[in-house]
This record gives structure tokens, C-alpha cells and sequence, in this order.
């Protein structure tokens, strides 16, 4: 089967993902079959693929351990996607920490917002208003304009995935920081 794949043009092989995923996706809709806070597979053609809830868990055992993240912490994720870290980190970050993500892809903004805020009302999700070509997103502003809408001094542990964007958006604050 690997071998045959080599021979499928790439843009036929997201054809055939999308396909497959928004089949997968329709069949958990109409069966309740999808797990609370767990996004649609169409999500991994943006966060990427792998078990969502073991990725999630194996970046906060990442962050307890490296960033001293524990219940009271305060986290910034640049980069939050579909929450995949957010959704790992509930039942541990509890009020009066707090958890804030920000992204570029608003619908993924809406469905953090729709399947985590409501249930944890101290975990936000922002939508960053960027230009990125690989979102598709070509109207915003550049990353290296945009100012995160938080004050200074208000995270503990600031996290991200995607360091292109992310870095551009955090490069104003190098004069006055100092990142690990």
C-alpha cells in the first residue's frame, strides 16, 4: 500500500483525506459517536494527525516538568489550533489559573470556544487577526505588526507549537524578556 501511495499526485491524496475525514466526521455527527472535546478529524488537516488526547498529554507532562506548570498556573499558547493542549490541561490548571490560547484560524477559535470555554470557563480563546499563507489567510495583518492583547507580566508559562508565525508575533517583547 505505501508503494502505491508514492505514485498518487499530492493534491489528489488531500482529496481523497477530505473525503474520507468529512465521511468519518458526518457518521460521529449523526451516531454521538465523538468523544466531549475532542475536534472533527477534517481538524488534522490543520493541527496535523496523531491521537489527539495522547499528543496533548505527552506536551503537559512536557510543560509540568520543564516549565513547572501546576493548578494555579497561568498559560499563554500561541498557535492553540483546536485546543489539543488546552483540552489536556483541564483537569489541571483550575481558577484562579488560567489558560488563554490564541490563533489565526478563527473556526478553530469558535469550536474551542463552543467545546472547552463552556465547560471551563477559566480557559479563553482568542482569534489573532494574521496574514498566513498556510491558513489561507491573506487579508490580515503581518505577524510581525501584530500586538498580543494581554499585558505584560501576566503568564507564568507561555507556550507554542508553530514557532514561524508565533516567533513574529512574540519578537517585539525580545528587548524585555528572556524565554528558556
Amino acid at each position: 500500500m505505501r508503494s502505491f501511495r508514492k505514485y498518487v499526485p499530492t493534491p489528489l491524496k488531500r482529496i481523497v483525506r477530505i473525503v474520507i475525514y468529512s465521511c468519518i466526521d458526518l457518521y460521529q455527527s449523526v451516531t454521538g459517536t465523538r468523544k466531549p472535546m475532542t475536534p472533527p478529524i477534517m481538524s488534522s488537516l490543520l493541527v496535523g494527525s496523531g491521537n489527539f488526547q495522547a499528543i496533548g498529554n505527552a506536551i503537559k507532562r512536557n510543560l509540568i516538568n520543564q516549565a513547572g506548570l501546576h493548578k494555579n498556573s497561568t498559560v499563554l499558547e500561541i498557535g492553540c489550533g483546536y485546543g489539543r493542549v488546552a483540552v489536556a490541561l483541564t483537569d489541571l490548571i483550575c481558577s484562579p489559573g488560567r489558560y488563554d490560547g490564541v490563533e489565526i484560524v478563527e473556526k478553530a477559535v469558535d469550536w474551542c470556544t463552543k467545546e472547552i470555554s463552556s465547560r471551563y470557563p477559566n480557559f479563553r480563546f482568542h482569534h489573532a487577526d494574521i496574514s498566513n499563507p498556510y491558513a489561507k489567510r491573506k487579508d490580515g495583518q503581518p505577524a510581525s505588526t501584530y500586538r498580543l492583547p494581554f499585558d505584560d507580566n501576566t503568564y507564568d508559562v507561555v507556550y507554542l507549537t508553530r514557532y514561524e508565525t508565533a516567533w513574529k508575533m512574540l519578537y517585539h517583547l525580545l528587548p524585555h524578556r528572556q524565554f528558556r
